[in-house]
């Protein structure tokens, strides 16, 4: 799996936040705006263990008596081709929400 590069792209990152001057302003005051983490935080806690369940459960499914029985279904995520975007380490001038 190839790992994006920070920043991540319309995100709030280590590297570059969302300010509350960039939202319209009830979502600046939202819970769920001002309780915000980054998004390295979305990788680690929810991305990464739900890849780590479903390959396991991907491979497991595929042994059969100490035989891989599937190795096309399991290699084709090895070898297939993504492409990730990389964003700017600058952060967007306010944006024109009336206050």
């Amino acid at each position: 799996m190839k790992q994006l590069k920070v920043p991540w792209n319309n995100c709030h990152s280590p590297s570059v936040v969302v300010p509350s001057a960039n939202v319209p302003p009830a979502m600046a005051k939202d819970p769920l705006f001002v309780n915000k983490t980054t998004a390295d935080q979305l990788q680690l806690n929810i991305f990464q263990p739900i890849m780590q369940r479903f390959v396991s459960q991907q491979v497991a499914a595929s042994i059969s008596n100490g035989t891989v029985t599937n190795a096309a279904a399991l290699l084709r995520h090895l070898i297939t081709t993504t492409v990730n975007f990389r964003s700017t380490q600058v952060n967007s001038r306010p944006s024109a929400f009336p206050r």
